[in-house]
């Protein structure tokens, strides 16, 4: 449990930080994880350099010079995430406020897209706060690789889905989450 705490708290650093910099460096991220987990410096310069290469070479960043920037379906991936998994208001607020800096317009629909989940989570059930035994970057991977398959609920034959044998074994529950948030889930 202390391990996946410590992974979310990881993971939560950095996606603060692509939601509030324009750029993303590896030093600022590593001194961020220094500062809020005091991890060791170089522990911190090493996790912060390969989840933005990682990031980087699924096409979710782009590298520009000695930072990184995210890509339109970096962008897009963020919003699914964010609006699609019960967070807490904090990143739905930091993900528009950056948006709204990029396209002003994007600030006139923030609020209707908050009442809509507010209004999907009481009707589908589902929690307004993630558990805190999930590991957010597993789930945040998950979202990475449907994003380019097709939607999990087309997927589903006979209202059951097909077991991916490739996934470790605590990815039922998070695909089982993923799906809710997307709707495609079946009652009972």
């Amino acid at each position: 449990m202390k391990r996946i705490e410590a992974k979310n708290k990881r993971f939560l650093t950095l996606l603060e930080h692509m939601l509030l910099a324009e750029k993303l460096s590896t030093s600022e991220l590593a001194q961020l994880l220094n500062q809020k987990l005091n991890l060791a410096p170089n522990t911190a310069k090493a996790y912060s350099s390969q989840l933005l290469a990682d990031l980087a070479a699924e096409g979710i960043l782009e590298r520009r010079g000695r930072s990184y920037a995210l890509t339109p379906k970096g962008w897009a991936l963020l919003f699914t995430f964010v609006d699609r998994t019960p967070f807490s208001e904090k990143y739905f607020d930091m993900f528009f406020e950056r948006l709204s800096k990029n396209l002003p317009a994007a600030s006139t629909y923030k609020e209707i897209v908050r009442i809509l989940r507010r209004i999907y989570f009481r009707i589908s059930g589902e929690p307004e706060k993630l558990p805190t035994d999930m590991d957010l970057l597993e789930l945040f991977g998950l979202f990475l690789r449907l994003s380019g398959r097709p939607s999990p609920r087309d997927s589903h034959v006979g209202g059951c889905a097909e077991r991916d044998r490739s996934r470790p074994w605590g990815a039922e529950r998070q695909e089982h989450l993923l799906q809710h948030a997307q709707g495609g889930a079946q009652a009972g």
